[in-house]
């Protein structure tokens, strides 16, 4: 195991077209989506997490309205705005009006398909730093990316909700990689750039320059996705206490000093952007919200030992050989791996998000260990190859299917009904971005993703006080309000446009369009809208 040199023509080749294979086989539930598509309903552009997918859309339409700092739609309350999503807010730049969403959704899966080709090439590099065989590396490459655990076994045998979570590798793109491919291009960048700076950073002892070049990729990781930051400090932080506890116990600190340095350098340039988030998410009442709704916690432990158990015999003889020979970037892995009950359990409502990129680490060292196992035996290389990549497949080719599945049956949450996506279109006609709209959590979802207007609630975690306002919301539309606590919701929250449509009518109370205070203003089938009347006159 050595440090890898240039990657070779034929590696290149064989990285653009391993690319070519997984954008197209991703891409492939997307296009059956608007192939379905026609006069009764829409395509949202998602096949699975149709809720952030919306969310999204949003993001980019900040992009697309002029601004720079993200401020959620999802919510009325005031906000200063942060540096956060730049990747959806620089290309929703790129469209505008007409047709916006339909750009939206286009320029969102050319920037997964352009992050899928980096992230391969990222996670390549990565591993060639470890593996020496070109065999190896590929399977390697291969598992990183469109592999998963043994989740596919619970879901065969209906236990989908085994001890109150779906398999990891279903819902979790931290702990596995293909769901990021599948649909996730800000984390595929993510993972790109931190397989880019742990790679600088390993080499830079020998090359004190790479260091800063690590510190450069980290700060564009922070202006991408903050948390993979500090899990790529963390990583840096566990190897660092490996090369000190192997440099006292050889009774020589030279090495760790070097690495120290190399570790410095790395973490010094992207500091301000920590310095910067723990201010604005402890000094803004808004992100602090945001954030103490946010819970994104770990499974049972028993659902890491399914999501990783394939990989623990190959595991073990890969962390042996790397061990025996005691080489300090080899000793970043082992950190990586014996780091994760710390990263998945950390006293944190966003465990879940710490373990990043870990299952490209494990795949290293099983293909260490295998490639030791097994030698240059072809035969007997192919035959543990491809039953290991039998078992870790399944998962991805599910996801697939259930993709393609709910493209070929349209119904919500993957499309809506083209008479809704009517009314929104006329709303994004008739509103400016300072509008909100009230409407149930199902339409206030989708709602900015086809206008600039602000809801009420419409997103777990990015509209703070939910199950409060979402009985708030309940009670306006089912009558249990009185008239004058009607009003007085639509005040505190200065909405201009109160949205009536199926959503809404299954709360059963008609009689909220008699108001005094609401003028209809849009009608078309079972879609209402309505202009909320003020002291003074009628809303814009």
């Amino acid at each position: 195991m050595g440090m890898a040199k240039t990657l070779s023509k034929r590696e290149i080749c064989w990285i653009v077209v391993f690319g070519v294979v997984v954008a197209s086989i991703t891409t492939i539930p997307y296009v059956l989506g608007f192939a379905s598509q026609g006069e009764d309903w829409v395509f949202t552009g998602f096949v699975y997490g149709v809720e952030d997918g919306n969310s999204y859309m949003a993001k980019m339409r900040i992009g697309t309205s002029g601004g720079w700092l993200f401020r959620t739609p999802y919510n009325t309350l005031p906000q200063q705005g942060v540096v956060a999503f730049l990747p959806f807010i620089l290309i929703g730049k790129l469209a505008s009006e007409p047709a916006v969403h339909e750009q939206l959704v286009v320029l969102y899966h050319l920037l997964r398909i352009f992050a899928t080709f980096f992230a391969i090439y990222a996670i390549y590099q990565f591993i060639a730093l470890f593996i020496k065989q070109i065999y190896w590396r590929r399977w390697a490459t291969i598992l990183a990316t469109v592999g998963g655990g043994t989740g596919w076994l619970l879901i065969l045998i209906g236990k989908s909700n085994w001890l109150g979570s779906l398999p990891l590798e279903w819902y979790s793109p931290e702990w596995f990689g293909f769901l990021s491919f599948y649909g996730l291009p800000h984390m595929l960048i993510a993972r790109g750039l931190m397989l880019i700076a742990l790679s600088l950073y390993l080499t830079s002892p020998a090359k004190l320059l790479r260091a800063w070049c690590a510190g450069g990729v980290l700060f564009l990781l922070g202006l991408v996705h903050p948390l993979s930051l500090v899990s790529s400090a963390a990583v840096i932080g566990f190897h660092q206490i490996s090369i000190w506890i192997l440099s006292i116990r050889a009774k020589t600190l030279k090495n760790a000093q070097r690495w120290f340095t190399a570790a410095f350098r790395s973490l010094v340039l992207p500091s301000p952007i920590v310095l910067y988030m723990v201010i604005r998410f402890s000094t803004d009442p808004f992100l602090e919200a945001w954030t103490s709704q946010n819970r994104i916690i770990s499974p049972h432990p028993a659902h890491i030992i399914i999501a990783y158990g394939l990989m623990f015999i190959p595991v073990l003889l890969g962390v042996k050989k790397i061990y025996e020979k005691r080489k300090w970037s080899g000793m970043l892995l082992l950190a990586w791996i014996l780091s994760l009950p710390l990263l998945a359990y950390a006293p944190h409502n966003l465990q879940r998000r710490f373990p990043e990129s870990i299952w490209v680490a494990i795949v290293i060292v099983a293909a260490v260990g295998l490639e030791r196992f097994i030698g240059g035996a072809p035969g007997k290389r192919r035959f543990v190859g491809s039953v290991l990549l039998s078992l870790s497949l399944p998962s991805a080719f599910f996801l697939l299917l259930g993709g393609a599945r709910v493209t070929l049956n349209p119904t919500t949450p993957v499309f809506r009904p083209a008479d809704e996506v009517k009314a929104l279109l006329w709303l994004s006609e008739h509103d400016n971005v300072t509008n909100n709209v009230l409407a149930s959590y199902e339409t206030g979802n989708a709602l900015p993703a086809w206008t600039s207007a602000y809801v009420v609630i419409g997103h777990g975690p990015e509209s703070p006080n939910l199950d409060e306002l979402r009985s708030h919301v309940e009670s306006f539309y089912s009558g249990q309000f009185t008239p004058e606590e009607q009003f007085n919701l639509l005040e505190d929250h200065a909405i201009e446009y109160v949205f009536y449509g199926p959503f809404e009518r299954t709360f059963g109370n008609e009689e909220i369009k008699e108001s005094e205070f609401l003028e209809l203003v849009y009608k078309s089938g079972e879609y209402e809208i309505y202009s909320v009347i003020y002291a003074g006159g009628a809303s814009p």
